[in-house]
């Protein structure tokens, strides 16, 4: 038997490789966010397979029939997602790769805000699962892979909290004034993320307005960039909307509409529903011209949503509408003088998706609205005869055809099981999440004395919920998915542990 105790040698091939791997090895600040991503795009990729080309609601086919010229394209709308179908459109003849930048652009939001969570003391044993749970659960997860505006908008929600929160942990440790190059990229990061949340949303600008002013009074480090960057990010949606985007990318010529005033419209309802005697005879003739009294009248009644007013079936007349425009917001303007307290209610119902954890009632519209992902056989009667698609060529890029049947089949019921009505208040109404979300901040800063913690991480909820409430024109979830996804990454902050003393 051999004695020979001498520690043996790794063969040098062998050590050579390690040494390889080792310097090949992604640092290990960004191992914890390269497997967010990876596992986020894989979950995504399996919603994507199953919706392809993309889940449709009746906004999804209003895109399409815009960009190719068979509908009306508003002036007051933010045509940044239809460049988007429309460049998709163009280069390949359908929809589907729209929708799969929408789940890489998520995926590497969800890396970076965990990334931004880590800089500030919360444990990737929280940050991984909450980020793998938003790609997983069906509110969520097929959110992303719907063909919505308000994905890209959510996307960049989700960059400017991020960002915010990276700044917010370069000023915990002293070195937010310091020149650096990871600060430089969250700064754009920040820019990127202002200027899409008002390119891919008119309402887009309060929510970047809260945050940028939030930012520059508690981030002294970067008031100057903050303040140029700003600036600069809500300059671009201006220039682009309406006409930067006819000119680029040969929009059709924006029509007229009425669709910008449409919540003053709601307004006057609800004062009219509340006492139609303070209206004059001419005041009435006006309103008469453009729906039928009992329609105005009804809809004040139904103040969840505006939809009560303008909707198919009221007895809406949107030429009429625009013919008398400047009748109409004049009488608004008399509303808002006379009767102020009318107008503040309108605004707080229709806002109430916004303030409250729980569904109004479902008799006056105020029941989550969630959109299925089934589109009806005919795109929502836009291929029916007389509908803007009816013999279009674009109407088969929005056809489904899932990869893998059982995918969609699976993807449908888990969709449809999470819409049970005592599921609402968990899975699709984001003001739960903001409340749960200040309250984890809360928590937070005081174990980590760092005050500046709300007020800076709880600015894009707090952003959501204002414009929600200001311009909210009715129940739909889209307005608030923002915080369904930022509320549970903020809930991982409660385990990040006391400051050391």
């Amino acid at each position: 038997m051999s004695t020979d105790t001498r520690p043996r040698r790794i063969p040098e091939a062998v050590e050579t490789g390690r040494a390889a791997l080792r310097r090949h090895r992604a640092p290990s600040r960004l191992r914890v966010p390269l497997i967010v991503a990876a596992i986020c795009q894989l979950v995504w990729t399996l919603w994507w397979l199953a919706a392809y080309p993309a889940f449709l609601g009746p906004d999804s086919v209003a895109a399409v029939e815009r960009v190719t010229g068979a509908g009306t394209w508003t002036a007051d709308h933010a045509a940044g997602y239809d460049a988007l179908v429309l460049v998709a459109l163009r280069l390949t003849g359908g929809v589907a790769a729209v929708t799969l930048l929408q789940t890489v652009a998520m995926s590497v939001a969800l890396a970076y805000a965990v990334s931004a969570l880590a800089r500030l003391g919360a444990r990737a044993r929280w940050t991984v699962p909450a980020a793998v749970a938003l790609a997983v659960l069906p509110p969520t997860g097929t959110f992303v892979v719907f063909l919505w505006r308000e994905v890209p908008f959510a996307v960049c929600a989700v960059l400017l909290f991020a960002a915010s929160a990276r700044l917010l942990a370069r000023r915990a440790e002293g070195t937010l004034a310091s020149e650096g190059r990871g600060r430089r990229i969250d700064l754009v990061v920040l820019f990127v993320a202002l200027v899409g949340l008002g390119v891919f949303r008119v309402g887009g600008y309060g929510v970047a307005a809260v945050t940028a002013l939030l930012l520059l009074f508690l981030l002294p480090g970067v008031r100057g960039r903050i303040v140029l960057l700003t600036a600069a990010a809500l300059a671009v949606p201006l220039l682009l909307n309406p006409w930067g985007y006819q000119a680029l990318l040969g929009l059709p010529r924006p029509g007229a509409g009425t669709s910008a005033h449409t919540l003053e419209y709601a307004d006057v309802a609800v004062a009219y529903h509340r006492d139609p005697g303070l209206f004059s005879e001419r005041d009435r003739a006006v309103l008469a011209e453009v729906a039928p009294l009992s329609t105005w009248d009804t809809a004040g009644d139904h103040c969840f949503s505006a939809a009560a007013l303008t909707g198919a079936g009221t007895g809406w007349d949107a030429d009429r509408a625009g013919d008398r425009g400047d009748d109409l917001l004049a009488l608004w303007k008399r509303v808002a003088l006379r009767q102020p307290d009318s107008l503040v209610g309108a605004r707080i119902c229709r806002g109430h998706l916004a303030w409250s954890a729980f569904s109004g009632p479902a008799a006056r519209d105020g029941a989550t609205v969630v959109p299925g992902p089934e589109a009806s056989a005919d795109l929502f009667g836009a291929t029916a005869p007389g509908g803007d698609l009816e013999g279009s060529r674009w109407a088969a890029a929005l056809r489904s055809h899932p990869v893998v049947h059982q995918l969609r089949t699976a993807a449908v019921w888990l969709h449809t099981a999470f819409r049970a009505p005592q599921l609402d208040w968990l899975f699709w109404r984001g003001a739960t999440w903001c409340y749960l979300g200040y309250g984890a901040l809360l928590v937070y800063a005081r174990r980590r004395r760092l005050p500046a913690a709300v007020p800076v991480l709880g600015a894009v909820p707090l952003g959501l919920q204002l414009t929600v409430l200001a311009a909210g024109s009715g129940p739909d979830f889209r307005a608030m998915a923002a915080a369904l996804l930022i509320g549970p990454l903020l809930l991982t902050l409660v385990g990040a542990g006391r400051a050391r003393t």
